[in-house]
């Protein structure tokens, strides 16, 4: 390897650190140890609801709601728009500045009676939309999860499951945050979901914010002070090796 290839590699890292924005992940995690509770219709942030009545007892419900730049777009005939159903909620609505805060809850009205078949969450993509409409970043459920247990207290406005992002899924979406260059309160966050054998809905996703460590999102010249230090690297590399080279 010459030292020209030990003084690119870093450059591009460097360069990486600068401008990385977050991808596609499979990060959203189901955390049976974190407090998920609802409110009732009226007092809670309805990300994402489901009308179960709509489809067979025990059947598939499935549902989106996204930003366009305008408004909220729907997709799916099961979901309710009915105002306080459904909506995207801003970063500054929700009163969050770090993506370890998000907390996500599965509200579903009413447990499944089938042997084996509580709730199942089939599919869950938790999606990031600048204030044009453009998706900043998207994290997503690695597999479904199956809830075999029914909470102490079921029910719209009683216990759910919480959902949230993993240590790879916070680090990606602060970064992708932290690469705006300014505030991000006005980004929007969406809801994907397809869940199985919830009867009787609606059956409601609610977004909120739970206490998470750090509450502010490093700013992007904290990621410039890594390519520094980073470049620092290279150079030191390079003049290691040219000596070398001269030697």
């Amino acid at each position: 390897m010459s030292y020209k290839t030990v003084l690119i590699t870093p450059v591009i890292l460097a360069a990486m650190a600068v401008t990385y924005s977050g991808v596609s992940s499979a990060s959203i995690i189901y955390d049976s140890l974190q407090p998920a509770h609802g409110t009732g219709f009226g007092t809670q942030d309805n990300i994402l609801t489901l009308n179960s009545n709509l489809a067979a007892l025990g059947g598939v419900e499935t549902g989106k709601v996204a930003w366009n730049g305008t408004k909220d777009v729907y997709s799916g005939v099961q979901v309710d728009t009915n105002s306080g159903k459904t909506a995207t909620f801003s970063f500054g609505d929700l009163g969050i500045t770090n993506a370890g805060q998000i907390l996500l809850t599965w509200n579903p009205n009413e447990i499944g009676n089938t042997a084996g078949q509580k709730t199942q969450v089939d599919s869950l993509f938790l999606s990031i939309y600048a204030p044009d409409g453009s998706v900043l970043t998207s994290q997503s459920l690695a597999a479904p999860v199956t809830h075999l247990t029914t909470p102490v207290n079921p029910g719209l406005g009683g216990d759910g499951f919480a959902y949230l992002l993993d240590t790879a899924g916070i680090g990606s979406v602060n970064s992708a945050l932290a690469g705006i260059g300014g505030s991000f309160s006005a980004y929007r966050l969406g809801l994907e979901s397809t869940v199985k054998f919830a009867d009787a809905g609606p059956d409601t996703w609610i977004i909120g914010s739970r206490p998470y460590g750090d509450t502010s999102v490093s700013e992007p010249g904290t990621l410039g002070l890594l390519a520094l230090s980073v470049l620092g690297i290279a150079f030191t590399k390079l003049y290691a090796t040219r000596r070398r080279y001269r030697a």
